[in-house]
C-alpha cells in the first residue's frame, strides 16, 4: 500500500518538479514490501537505526530513504532534494547532481513549532511561502492567528470588513501545508489582545460597531468575562477556525498579556481568580469535547515574585497564579521568555513541567534568546513553538538558522555566524516552492528601499 495519500504524493511531486527548474518527473509506484521507504530501482538500502527518525543513501545505483513514520519519510524527502544541484539548465539538455551521501538524522525535540500572525497587510502568497518554509524545514505545527482579518460566524465585526484574508485561498493553503506534513493549530485570544491590532488606538471590533462594546472591558484591550453572550461567541469563533484548519492536536486560546481583564464594574464584583479560573477551564472542556487540547500563554499566571527580575511572569502574589493548581492539567502552557539570552536555565519551563503540565519554550527574534532558548529545550525535553509577531519578514531570512538550532538542540555549537549564508539558502528554498514570476511576488521585503532611500536590511 502506499505510504501517502494521491494528494501528498502530487505535492511532493510538485516540489521535486520546482527543485528542478521543471525539468524533472517523480511519479510513484507501491511497493508490496513493509514499512515507510523511497527508493529509485536499482538503491542501496542501509538500515533505520534504533535512534534515527531517517535515513538517506545517495549512491551511484540509487536514491534511498527510510523512516520510522510517514512524517519522517517527507522529512527525508525534504532532506533529498535541498542536495539537488543543477549541472546543465539547457533547455532539453537539463542534468543535475546529488552528491553520494549518508544521511541519519532525527531531531533532538520532537514537538517543533512557529506561531504566525495574519495581519491585513499579509498577502496570501507572503503566508504561503513562509508556511511551505517552514514545514521544509521541519516544522509540523504552523500556529495560525488571525488579527482582524478574518469575518466570523460568530461575530462577522471581529474582523475587519475590508481587510478580509480570503478564506478560500486560505483553505488552499491549509491543504498544502497537511499535504507537505503539517498541522495547523487554530488560534483565536480570548483574553488580551481584543482589539485585533497591533496598533494603539485601532480597534478591529469597536471602530466599525461601538455597539459591541459590552463584550469588552473598558478600554476594549480585554474581554469581559461578566458578558453573558461572550461565550457562546467565542464557542462559534473556535468551531469555524477549526473547520478551517482541520483536525488537529490543539487549539490556541492566548490569554496572554491580559493587564485590563476584570476591571469592569460586574466583573469587579466577583471573585476574579475563581472567575478566570471557571472561565478557563470552561475553555479547556470545550476544546477537548471536539478531541484537541488547549494551549493558553503562561505569563499571566506564572507568579512575579518568584520569577518576575528576571523572567516574563505577571500574576501578583494574590493573583490569576492562586488556581494555578486548580487549572485543568490538561492544558498545554506556552512559556514565551523573550528576555532571556544569557543562560539555559529557562526556571518557569521547569517550573510548569514540574507542575505536570505539556509545556512549549517560546522565543522570539533576537539570536541569544533563540540559541539559548533552544538548547534549554533539548535539556528540559519541552517541546518549542518560536513565535514572530510583527517581525516575520526579519525572521524569514534568518530561518534556516533557527531551524538548524531547533532540530539539533542542544547542541552548543552555533552553526551560523553573524553574516551567515542561510539566509541565502531561504532566499533559494522559497523561489522553488513558490517560484514568484515577478518582482511584486519576489523577497521578503515589499521593497528594495525605503521612502528615505536606506536600503533594506539582509535584502537578498
Amino acid at each position: 500500500d502506499g505510504v501517502f495519500s494521491n494528494n501528498e504524493e502530487a505535492r511532493l511531486s510538485l516540489m521535486w518538479k520546482n527543485f528542478t527548474c521543471s525539468a524533472g518527473n517523480l511519479t510513484f509506484t507501491h511497493s508490496s514490501e513493509s514499512g515507510f521507504f523511497m527508493k529509485t530501482q536499482h538503491a542501496k538500502s542501509i538500515p533505520l537505526g534504533s535512534g534515527n527518525g531517517y535515513v538517506v543513501n545517495v549512491s551511484k545505483t540509487g536514491l534511498y530513504c527510510a523512516a520510522k513514520d510517514a512524517l519522517s519519510l517527507k522529512y527525508a524527502f525534504f532532506s533529498l532534494i535541498e542536495l539537488i544541484f543543477p549541472l546543465d539548465l539547457g533547455e532539453g539538455s537539463e542534468r543535475f547532481m546529488i552528491a553520494g551521501c549518508e544521511i541519519h538524522d532525527a531531531s533532538s525535540i520532537s514537538k517543533r513549532g512557529v506561531h504566525l500572525c495574519v495581519f491585513p497587510e499579509t498577502t496570501p502568497l507572503f503566508l504561503r511561502r513562509f508556511i511551505s518554509l517552514a514545514i521544509l524545514l521541519k516544522f509540523k505545527y504552523i500556529c495560525i492567528e488571525f488579527w482582524g482579518t478574518w469575518r466570523f460566524r460568530a461575530q462577522p465585526d471581529f474582523g475587519w470588513a475590508d481587510r478580509q484574508f480570503p478564506k478560500d485561498e486560505f483553505a488552499d493553503i491549509v491543504a498544502m501545508a497537511r499535504e507537505m506534513g503539517a498541522e495547523i493549530i487554530p488560534m483565536f485570544n480570548h483574553l488580551g489582545h481584543a482589539t485585533g491590532s497591533r496598533s494603539y488606538g485601532r480597534h478591529a471590533t469597536l471602530d466599525q460597531n461601538p455597539r459591541l462594546a459590552t463584550l469588552f472591558e473598558p478600554g476594549g484591550q480585554c474581554f469581559c468575562l461578566s458578558n453573558p453572550n461572550l461565550r457562546d461567541i467565542l464557542a462559534g469563533v473556535r468551531e469555524e477556525l477549526m473547520e478551517i484548519c482541520g483536525n488537529g492536536e490543539y487549539f490556541h486560546i492566548g490569554l496572554d498579556e491580559a493587564h485590563d481583564a476584570l476591571t469592569c464594574p460586574l466583573c469587579c464584583d466577583t471573585d476574579k481568580n475563581e472567575l478566570f479560573l471557571d472561565y478557563v477551564n470552561s475553555l479547556s472542556a470545550s476544546v477537548k469535547s471536539h478531541g484537541r487540547r488547549a494551549m493558553m500563554w503562561g505569563d499571566m499566571i506564572l507568579p512575579a515574585r518568584q520569577f518576575g527580575r528576571d523572567f516574563t511572569a505577571f500574576s501578583p502574589d494574590n493573583g490569576f497564579f492562586t488556581v494555578l493548581d486548580r487549572l485543568d492539567h490538561d492544558i498545554v502552557m506556552m512559556d514565551w521568555q523573550y528576555d532571556v539570552n544569557t543562560t539555559t536555565d529557562i526556571k518557569t519551563t521547569k517550573f510548569f513541567i514540574d507542575q505536570g503540565f505539556e509545556t512549549w519554550l517560546c522565543p522570539y527574534i533576537d539570536n541569544e534568546n533563540l540559541k539559548v532558548t533552544s538548547i534549554a529545550a533539548g535539556e528540559l525535553h519541552s517541546n518549542y513553538m518560536v513565535t514572530t509577531w510583527d517581525s516575520l519578514n526579519d525572521m524569514t531570512l534568518k530561518f534556516a538558522e533557527i531551524s538548524e538550532r531547533v532540530w539539533n538542540a542542544p547542541d552548543r555549537t552555533p552553526h551560523g555566524t553573524k553574516y551567515s549564508r542561510h539566509n541565502l539558502y531561504v532566499s533559494d528554498f522559497m523561489r522553488k516552492l513558490c517560484p514568484p514570476g515577478c518582482y511584486d511576488n519576489s523577497g521578503v521585503y515589499p521593497r528594495e528601499v525605503d521612502v528615505t532611500g536606506t536600503f533594506a536590511i539582509n535584502a537578498y
